[in-house]
């Protein structure tokens, strides 16, 4: 059980302000000191990875131009689609199932469960790279039809499992409440040793290719995934290594269907852009959407770090049946969203092809368009952010996994029609509305299922009514 602490009132949304304060300076593990610790943690920790990532990226398209970029991208975007099975969906089950376990004490269960997963992904993975492999080397259907295309992603099947154990790890921790631990090696490490390789290359060669970038991504990952193994071990309770393993496969197996629907979805929608581009038109366009889709997403950066942070929070709320500190949760996080993604929105509209030609080069200025869209699409999108997490965590992940597969089908239906033709805006547009769409079924779910709000327009309406209130 959480501590009780004070709650504001949802119902009739007058509270006293002192009341307010006392929520926000609750410690001893109540829900604000742990969301203030943790949002903060995950914030600076996903910031550094922001910076990072965006920083390997620009690095990346400067030293390989749109058309390697491109490559690059391409064959990065497959490996996204061929982790669905084993590092998509399983994180998220994982989190939930951890996040109960520690709350109820049932380490047996946690060890049973942590002996499956690296079963599960030591054998899928090694079935996915030899199929992928093959199907490279054989050419079938061109997916790779050049040398560089081929060898880069024989280089990047290698990294399948152990992105795939790193996410599962990272989850785990989250779900035993350990957001620091959980993102600073795929954050932070991951990341700096990219970079680093990348700069060995350049000096030691001085050019690079899709395959020498490739090399560099493998090695941080590596290296992510040996300090992340670590953290977990050393995180883990006595309790776990001192019980013996209990398996509960049937529930697993039942919970991991919608789960896996889920994110294979969500992975092969959120690569499908590049995907069709690389395969309709020329390689430096798959390369122009990537750096656009990269700037567009800080629009919503806040949202991994709440996810990480509220997940394991709303699963041990809905345990208890605590909708109405859910609902305070999902206020607060909304609110601040929504006015981050708008910052994102207006500044991609008065800056947007400035910032690209000026940080990944002249060519890159053409996503202007691509720019804009996405980050409209995702201030629409951060009025309702929290609605599968909120499935997720509660019991309900088949309604998120039919979701995105609805979204996957109509990306990929609009997609069709509108690459050939428009281009890399066409993929923009066909992203950004198949993610809005979704998401307004999905909270319309979460309003019937769970009696929870989850959107912008109750959210502003609390934080209107309280600012009136504080200020009496």
């Amino acid at each position: 059980m959480l501590p009780v602490i004070p709650v504001i009132e949802i119902t009739n949304l007058s509270i006293p302000i002192a009341r307010l304060r006392t929520l926000l300076t609750t410690r001893n593990g109540g829900i604000a000191s742990y969301m203030a610790q943790g949002v903060s943690a995950s914030f600076l920790l996903q910031g550094a990875g922001l910076a990072l990532v965006t920083g390997s990226s620009i690095l990346l398209a400067r030293l390989l131009g749109a058309e390697g970029y491109g490559v690059y991208a391409y064959v990065l975007a497959w490996i996204e689609v061929l982790k669905v099975p084993i590092a998509y969906g399983l994180p998220i089950m994982i989190q939930r199932e951890v996040a109960l376990y520690a709350g109820r004490g049932d380490w047996g269960l946690m060890r049973g469960l942590s002996i499956r997963v690296n079963q599960f992904i030591l054998l899928t993975s090694a079935a996915i790279i030899l199929i992928s492999a093959a199907i490279a080397a054989s050419g079938l259907w061109n997916l790779f039809d050049t040398p560089s295309a081929r060898y880069t992603i024989y280089i990047a099947l290698v990294s399948l499992p152990l992105a795939a154990w790193s996410a599962a790890r990272a989850a785990a921790l989250n779900g035993l409440r350990m957001i620091a631990r959980a993102a600073f090696p795929d954050q932070v490490v991951r990341h700096c040793i990219t970079i680093l390789t990348v700069l060995i290359f350049w000096g030691w060669l001085g050019r690079l290719t899709p395959e020498t970038a490739m090399i560099a991504q493998v090695t941080g990952i590596a290296a992510a995934f040996a300090l992340g193994a670590w953290l977990l071990y050393s995180s883990l309770p006595q309790e776990f290594h001192k019980q013996a393993p209990q398996f509960a496969m049937g529930q697993w197996l039942r919970d991991l269907g919608p789960f896996l629907l889920h994110g294979a979805s969500y992975a092969i929608w959120a690569s499908l852009a590049v995907v069709m581009i690389g395969w309709f038109r020329p390689a430096d366009e798959a390369g122009i959407y990537r750096a656009a889709a990269l700037v567009a997403g800080l629009s919503v950066f806040p949202i991994t770090a709440f996810v990480a942070t509220v997940s394991p929070l709303v699963a041990r709320l809905n345990d208890e049946g605590d909708r109405e500190r859910m609902q305070q949760l999902v206020n607060v996080t909304t609110t601040i969203m929504f006015g981050f993604a708008f910052c994102g929105f207006f500044s991609s509209i008065l800056l947007g092809e400035w910032f690209l030609e000026f940080v990944f080069g002249p060519q890159f200025g053409a996503g202007y368009w691509v720019l804009v869209i996405l980050t409209g699409g995702n201030w629409i999108f951060s009025g309702m952010w929290s609605v599968a997490l909120l499935l997720d965590m509660s019991g309900g992940q088949r309604f998120p996994a039919l979701a995105y597969a609805v979204a996957l089908v109509i990306n990929l239906a609009l997609g069709v029609a509108l690459i050939p033709q428009f281009g890399v805006v066409g993929a923009a547009i066909a992203t950004a509305s198949s993610w809005s769409i979704v998401h307004v079924g999905l909270a319309i779910t979460v309003w019937r299922r769970l009696s929870i709000r989850p959107d912008i327009f109750h959210a502003l309406l609390w934080a209107i009514k309280f600012r009136r209130e504080s200020r009496r």
